[in-house]
């Protein structure tokens, strides 16, 4: 597939899972696919594709009134979208505003990892009673390969 075709599979999922058309976002997803949420979260790690979808309701469900989710660069190059995106809106009284970067892997039409990277303090600040009675997750690496490293 092409970059642009990747960047619309990309779009094409955030579209469909923040319009709350999960069967749609479902389709969009290989039968291996891995998400990925940065930090120490409850919900942060390495998911199957059903776990995933799980985190992203039960989050898209904490939070009441509308929201805004707004796109910046997207940017592809061979089977990888990278996409800068913000979010503002209320759940009762609190407002929030959080700011991510996404990598998106794209394999033949489908997306087969996606990996969320965010304000995980302003998340835990929003939906801390949804973590109530919930450890903190072990920090899980986002590299799937390392490429090389540099010492210090």
């Amino acid at each position: 597939m092409s970059t642009l075709q990747n960047k619309k599979v990309a779009l094409g999922f955030f579209e469909a899972i923040l319009s709350g058309d999960n069967e749609s976002a479902a389709s969009m997803l290989t039968d291996d696919c891995e998400f990925f949420f940065a930090g120490d979260l409850p919900l942060s790690g390495r998911h199957p594709a059903a776990g995933g979808l799980a985190i992203w309701g039960s989050i898209t469900a904490a939070i009441e009134g509308e929201a805004t989710f707004n796109f910046g660069f997207v940017t592809a190059e061979e089977d990888r979208v990278a996409i800068e995106a913000e979010s503002f809106g209320s759940s009762g009284d609190v407002k929030f505003n959080n700011q991510y970067h996404f990598l998106v892997r794209v394999r033949d039409g489908k997306i087969c990892q996606l990996k969320e990277y965010f304000d995980t303090l302003h998340v835990w600040e929003i939906v801390n009673p949804m973590f109530e009675g919930m450890p903190r997750a072990a920090r899980a690496s986002n590299l799937d390969e390392i490429s090389g490293s540099i010492r210090r």
